[in-house]
């Protein structure tokens, strides 16, 4: 349901869409033309696309293929020749566009909510991180996240709920006592489990209008998946670290920026990640090389 101050918003309470600053959609595909198509198809809701000024799809390997499936959408094909991993293509997204804001998607993250659902949610998204109270946006739905999402396996373990077995509650105090960093790097995705995660960790989870929540980096990590974020701050903070980083964890021999930012500097940031009820699930379809 639109809150009452997306209604003020976009009915003459507040800043417009036209006044707001510049708005863009990306998404970066590698291959997987069928789940691309699938994730366009979802876009293509009646006044979806006219929230943003840019529209931008980001080929790591850009063929005609991929240039003729953007096109058919009204999107703007750019690309790289040859792939470099994920990091080289959301800096090419990014570095592609000129809006002051960004939606960043994979090509696996169709919409599943209605448009006046979107609307209300990236109008509270923009004017959190225009009044800089959020840095970074998650629009990846909590009801429904969709595939690979094994934090809440993870967090269940450290964060059981009251009514599972004794011995499931005692192995997650012992859990807690023994790795109490991990314990508190779990807690943002409290979120995505809890029906009042404000109320089991007041220090670091703090319900904003809207149904989103706000919490500190040192709780929750960088995510690549469906993100709203200053397009300035993703270049100049997020893939500046991403590139000073060295180690040999990668991603098909490439970085990853989730990689690179699993670590201290990430949890040390005095920024706020904003978790909004969300628009977007993960969804694969047919098989791409990895």
């Amino acid at each position: 349901m639109r809150s009452d101050l997306a209604n003020g918003i976009l009915h003459g309470g507040g800043e417009s869409f036209a006044g707001a600053a510049s708005l863009g959609i990306g998404i970066l595909s590698w291959h997987g033309y069928e789940t691309l198509r699938a994730t366009l198809v979802s876009l293509r809701q009646p006044g979806f696309l006219e929230l943003f000024n840019e529209h931008v799809v980001f080929f790591p390997e850009i063929t005609h293929e991929g240039r003729a499936l953007a096109a058919e959408f009204g999107f703007e094909a750019h690309g790289l020749p040859d792939n470099k991993g994920i990091m080289e293509g959301f800096r090419g997204l990014a570095s592609s566009m000129s809006s002051t804001f960004v939606l960043m998607l994979e090509n696996d993250c169709p919409l599943i909510e209605t448009v006046e659902e979107a609307t209300s949610q990236i109008t509270l998204a923009r004017m959190l991180l225009q009044s800089g109270r959020a840095q970074v946006i998650r629009l990846r739905s909590r009801r429904e996240p969709g595939e690979n999402f094994e934090a809440t396996r993870k967090y269940k373990r450290y964060y059981p709920r009251p009514e599972v077995s004794l011995q499931s509650r005692v192995l997650s105090v012992v859990l807690r006592a023994m790795r109490p960093y991990k314990a508190r790097r779990l807690i943002g995705t409290s979120v995505y489990v809890d029906s009042k995660p404000e109320a089991r960790f007041p220090s670091d989870v703090h319900a904003v209008e809207g149904g989103f929540y706000l919490l500190p980096t040192a709780v929750i990590p960088w995510t690549n998946q469906s993100i709203m974020i200053d397009r300035k701050f993703f270049l100049d903070k997020i893939i500046a670290r991403s590139l000073s980083v060295s180690g040999r964890r990668q991603t098909n021999g490439y970085k990853n920026i989730e990689i690179e930012l699993n670590g201290s500097w990430w949890r040390k940031q005095p920024w706020k990640i904003a978790v909004a009820p969300g628009l977007f699930t993960h969804r694969r379809i047919g098989y791409r090389g990895y």
